[in-house]
């Protein structure tokens, strides 16, 4: 049972079969969260007639004849409307429709859009071929709006916000009180903001989305999703390259998951999670390569959730991760943080438990875990692998926080502050060991990770024995009554 209730998802694909079976493999990965149905219905390949089963009785099929586009009737195959503004003839179709569905026939062509499209209230289905192109000074607001709109699909080929000639801040699609819809949708060019599902008091439920987006030369303020307020269960699956502001801006959003997304080149941030919002995460990758000195893998906010397993960080300039509310993560790797730290936690709220993670290539001076001293403390950091040049792990935060089963063996600095290092190979904290044959004054090697701060030695014979000194390296046997084997403790616990 889905968190609100059963949901019965749709994946629209115009991938194999075998690529649309790999992207089920993930597709409920907190059971505990969500427990979903999908159907598979695959999207046409080979000639144009061969079409979704939905748009065998489209309620209208809508073409470019030279300059002029025309709307056939599904039903009678009789010319309904017909314009040289694309606008007039869809929306027409739109208003007359309480349900159905629409398809634009047109692969490879482009058709200019002057102002927006809305379906409002009506549960229409859109199939598009043709890139869906904004005009030039194309008004404020969205190119197309669903409002209201349930139990319906949309395949769009491509919206084109047309920045070159576009500096005005509408939306590729704005999703407003809409239920029970799958969208597969490509998209490039926006000066604002690719799809929004902006809520306010219209709740926003059971959204299926694949996206892909490249902004390759987009406007710096180019954010390819942005999510505020009132959406639950929202999936978002596909591809963000090359936006130049956050891939996807989550804010008091309820319920939302990602699974089987790619972000790459976006130079503010990946996943900027804003306060109050629950986020799930599924074999997630972020590639930061070339992008500036500030940018950011993943950035969670106070009082904000992120639940991830399996991610991929790569390239970061900043911060791989920058946590202030909850962090949960598993299987995740951090590799290459160009700048500065690679998962820093802080704030005062803030609480991480990370588990079978790898932090690779830690460049000098910097940290792989960093819990700062404005942190809560008390976090968990198990079953783990850090490299570099620079320092593994520094608490300077309450000292609390417990990190345990990491090798850090091929980190350069291995610990800094922290107290509460547990069975890390290549840093030793507890060791044992027999000395033979010792007389007064002996020093032994203890193996630790620093000076010990507990000693305890056990004569194997009638001799009174104790610790005379420790240094980082050995501790001094002090020994009366003669030459002893002699059983040994020591344990680093600052």
């Amino acid at each position: 049972m889905c968190p609100l209730g059963e949901t019965k998802l749709n994946i629209p694909t115009h991938l194999p079969l075998s690529k649309v079976f790999a992207l089920l493999a993930n597709a409920c990965f907190l059971t505990a969260f969500l427990t979903c149905t999908y159907n598979i219905f695959v999207a046409p390949s080979g000639t144009k007639n061969n079409q979704y089963s939905m748009l065998k009785t489209a309620s209208y099929i809508i073409y470019k004849d030279g300059s002029t586009y025309i709307a056939l009737s599904g039903e009678t195959g009789a010319i309904a409307y017909s314009s040289t503004n694309a606008n007039y003839v869809i929306q027409s179709a739109i208003d007359v429709l309480t349900s159905g569905s629409l398809y634009f026939k047109g692969g490879g062509e482009t058709w200019s859009l002057r102002s927006g499209i809305a379906i409002v209230n009506k549960d229409i289905s859109i199939f598009s071929e043709p890139t869906l192109k904004a005009s030039a000074s194309f008004p404020s607001g969205y190119m197309i709006r669903l409002q209201g709109v349930e139990n319906s699909r949309y395949w769009l080929n491509k919206l084109d916000g047309n920045k070159a000639e576009n500096r005005g801040d509408f939306a590729g699609l704005e999703i407003l009180g809409c239920k029970n819809l799958e969208i597969l949708i490509n998209t490039a060019n926006f000066y604002y903001v690719d799809v929004s599902m902006p809520s306010g008091t219209l709740e926003n439920h059971h959204i299926h989305l694949n996206i892909n987006s490249d902004g390759n030369g987009g406007h710096a303020s180019a954010t390819p999703i942005y999510l505020y307020n009132k959406n639950y269960d929202i999936v978002i699956s596909g591809s963000i390259e090359n936006c130049t502001r956050q891939a996807i801006y989550i804010n008091q959003v309820p319920l939302l998951f990602l699974q089987n997304l790619i972000m790459k080149n976006c130079s503010v941030m990946g996943l900027d999670i804003r306060a109050n919002s629950f986020v799930g995460a599924s074999n997630i990758e972020i590639d930061q390569t070339g992008t500036p000195a500030t940018s950011i893998g993943i950035g969670v906010e106070p009082n904000a959730t992120l639940m991830i397993d399996g991610a991929k960080i790569k390239n970061v300039q900043q911060y791989a991760v920058e946590n202030y509310g909850t962090f949960i993560g598993n299987n995740v790797i951090i590799d290459s943080t160009q700048v500065s730290h690679n998962f820093l936690t802080r704030g005062g709220s803030d609480f991480v438990l990370l588990s079978n993670f790898e932090i690779l290539n830690v460049i000098a001076t910097k940290y792989g875990i960093w819990v700062l001293d404005t942190s809560a403390g008390n976090h968990k950091f198990i079953n783990g692998k850090i490299t570099g040049v620079g320092t593994g792990l520094r608490d300077q935060g309450t000292l609390k926080s417990i990190f345990e089963n990491i090798d850090l063996t091929g980190i350069t600095t291995k610990v800094l502050d922290a107290t509460k290092v547990y069975h890390c190979d290549g840093y030793v904290t507890e060791n044992s060991g027999t000395a033979s044959s010792i007389t007064n004054a002996t020093w032994v090697s203890h193996g630790l990770a620093s000076t010990p701060t507990t000693v305890i030695l056990t004569p194997r014979s009638q001799v009174t024995v104790w610790c005379i000194a420790r240094n980082s390296t050995h501790f001094q046997i002090g020994i009366s009554g003669g030459t002893a084997t002699i059983d040994w403790i020591a344990e680093y616990k600052p």
